[in-house]
């Protein structure tokens, strides 16, 4: 008899412990993941409304004749009528030096030397004058 009362308590005890697992643990993760999403909400509505911010700022200083002719004159190289614009270009770049042999390999690992390819390069076309 004793047995048998010492292990509905104990199977008791176990039920309990499930259950307060169920009612108590689940619940905390779900409620500790629901806070994790909304504190990254937050960080995320932060940015979006210092962005806003700065695109508001923009706008207002795009409704200004000087800001429109300083884009103008930067980015699309804009004058005035009896100003004379100059663009720098950059230097040409290096020319590249290759080898006069290419060494291709085959499968064996055995090298075979090929000649220099001659290419010929087309004479630029000279503008027409029409």
């Amino acid at each position: 008899m004793r047995t048998a009362l010492r292990r509905l308590f104990q199977g008791l005890i176990v039920v309990a412990v499930l259950g307060l697992l169920v009612f108590a643990v689940f619940p905390t993760r779900t409620y500790l993941a629901q806070q994790d999403a909304t504190s990254q909400a937050g960080e995320r509505l932060k940015v979006l409304e210092e962005e806003t911010a700065q695109l508001q700022a923009r706008a207002v200083a795009l409704d200004s004749d000087d800001e429109i002719e300083r884009l103008a004159r930067e980015d699309h190289g804009l004058v005035r009528p009896g100003e004379e614009a100059y663009v720098v270009l950059r230097p040409p770049l290096p020319p590249v030096d290759l080898p006069e042999m290419w060494l291709v390999g085959d499968p064996d690992g055995d090298p075979e030397v090929t000649p220099p390819v001659e290419v010929e390069a087309a004479p630029p076309e000279e503008p027409t004058s029409g």
